[in-house]
């Protein structure tokens, strides 16, 4: 349902649907007041990332805007292809979704007379979600950021070792003892 707007007794009255009187004074809103007192519709800023070709999205890391968003939330971020596949990355990798951002906020990238970036977008976003380059430092991020977190309220963070790692460990600090 939309939100509307009646600008009425010097004051913005925000609703949904107009009421009969002005909560703020008790005056009449559906008689004829003029122009200047009709209500005005506002405009949603979220969009259908999916018909957002060529955007950056930003929608909640989990639910949407309207229902779910605190505005303390996490925020994750996305960018489309010209078809409107979003591309975003998580702690699993990279991600192509079809589906999944229905109501974010948008921001265009590239602008109609960019016909040679329009021609090569797909191509490039494709090659850079493939590249491993930028991996280890997302993960090596996301591990730090993991520590961080377990120490600011502890001393310590135990992560146990996989076996075959023991032994390398083993090995290692028995080298350098030797030393």
């Amino acid at each position: 349902m939309a939100l509307l707007r009646v600008r009425h007794c010097r004051a913005l009255l925000y609703c949904r649907r107009v009421p009969p009187r002005c909560p703020a004074c008790g005056g009449d809103l559906r008689g004829p007041a003029g122009l200047s007192a009709a209500p005005a519709r506002l405009p949603c800023p979220f969009r259908h990332g999916h018909g957002q070709p060529r955007a950056f999205l930003i929608r909640p890391s989990r639910g949407t805007f309207l229902l779910d968003y605190d505005g303390h939330c996490d925020l994750h971020v996305g960018i489309t292809n010209s078809q409107g596949v979003v591309y975003n990355y998580d702690q699993e990798g990279v991600h192509r979704d079809g589906s999944g951002w229905e109501q974010c906020i948008s921001v265009a990238l590239v602008q109609p007379d960019m016909w040679e970036l329009l021609q090569q977008w797909d191509n490039l976003l494709e090659e850079f979600s493939l590249e491993e380059a930028w991996l280890p430092e997302s993960r090596e991020a996301s591990r730090y950021l993991t520590l961080h977190q377990q120490l600011a309220h502890r001393d310590f963070y135990i992560v146990p070792l996989a076996e075959q790692e023991q032994e390398q460990e083993s090995v290692a600090g028995n080298q350098s003892l030797l030393e």
